[in-house]
């Protein structure tokens, strides 16, 4: 299986705040089917994401694939610790 790849910067360079560009994102990565295929999520370039786009984009596709799916198939590449710390914080949220 041959995994898909979506490049965040392509969609917002340096930085995203944008509620209308993180859902575009989140369209993009669910037609990939991250429920049944890997999918690589290249954060080359990007250094900030607001934590509402975090929200609207992983939590959400957290809530939608689940938990099993969201550690198998997605694999986050070139991600900086403080990107990872608020995705996993938002991941968590979504635990509760």
């Amino acid at each position: 299986m041959m995994s898909k790849v979506i490049k965040i910067s392509d969609y917002s360079p340096i930085c995203m705040i944008s509620p209308y560009t993180a859902r575009t994102v989140l369209t993009d990565i669910s037609n990939m089917e991250p429920s049944d295929n890997e999918v690589v999520i290249d954060f080359d370039g990007m250094v900030s994401m607001s934590c509402q786009c975090i929200n609207d984009i992983f939590g959400e596709l957290f809530r939608q694939i689940g938990i099993e799916n969201f550690k198998k198939n997605l694999i986050f590449k070139n991600l900086s610790e403080g990107l990872e710390s608020m995705i996993l914080m938002i991941v968590n949220e979504n635990l509760k």
